[in-house]
């Protein structure tokens, strides 16, 4: 999810998080945060629910795919009144093995910390410390930094772009234009994405 570019990156996901001991790159724990990011969508989806709010469209698809499930886990009184399907797509699918694997609390998704999660899920002892650091900031990114009362704009710029996995690296040019060279023009050997250029350099 965080590696623009190519279907078939040269480097698998999982050799960018493991420690440099394990031949990785100790970059973040990119599975783990994509996964974090599938139950993004249950923050607002559980909010509501407290609250009894007629759900929006996009959540209204979370129920009818897996409203019944979230129900049971969660202990919500169940909606009869929506269509539910027997045949959840895998998107949704993914949400709930998620939510089992890790044992997330209804507390958890209501708060909406993917931060306190993560750290829940892999504790500080079992990353090292550049590990750690790139992942907290792929989880959470420094908005307060785009509103800067001193940062210059083309700070400001720069860091929202970052926040919002924009930064046009040559990985995101190869998207549109199959015949681009994708790599790095620092190194010429890795893929030139946000991962490598910030975290591996």
């Amino acid at each position: 999810m965080y590696i623009a570019g190519p279907h078939n990156p040269t480097l698998p996901v999982s050799t960018l998080s493991q420690p440099r001991q394990n031949g990785g790159y100790a970059t973040a724990d990119i599975p783990l945060i994509a996964q974090l990011n599938y139950i993004k969508i249950l923050t607002p989806y559980t909010r509501m629910r407290l609250l009894n709010d007629k759900l929006p469209y996009h959540l209204n698809q979370l129920e009818y795919n897996i409203g019944l499930q979230i129900s049971n886990i969660f202990q919500f009184p169940k909606l009869n009144n929506t269509p539910h399907t027997a045949q959840p797509s895998p998107y949704y699918k993914q949400i709930i093995q998620i939510l089992e694997q890790y044992k997330i609390t209804k507390d958890e998704i209501i708060r909406g910390k993917t931060k306190e999660i993560f750290l829940r899920i892999k504790t500080p002892k079992t990353l090292t410390t550049t590990q750690l650091e790139t992942s907290l900031r792929i989880t959470t990114p420094n908005y307060a930094w785009i509103n800067h009362p001193i940062f210059p704009n083309y700070l400001k710029t720069f860091n929202y772009k970052i926040v919002k996995n924009i930064l046009l690296v040559e990985a995101k040019f190869k998207q549109n234009i199959p015949s681009l060279n994708p790599l790095c023009h620092l190194c010429n050997e890795k893929y030139e994405n946000d991962i490598h250029l910030f975290a591996q350099m």
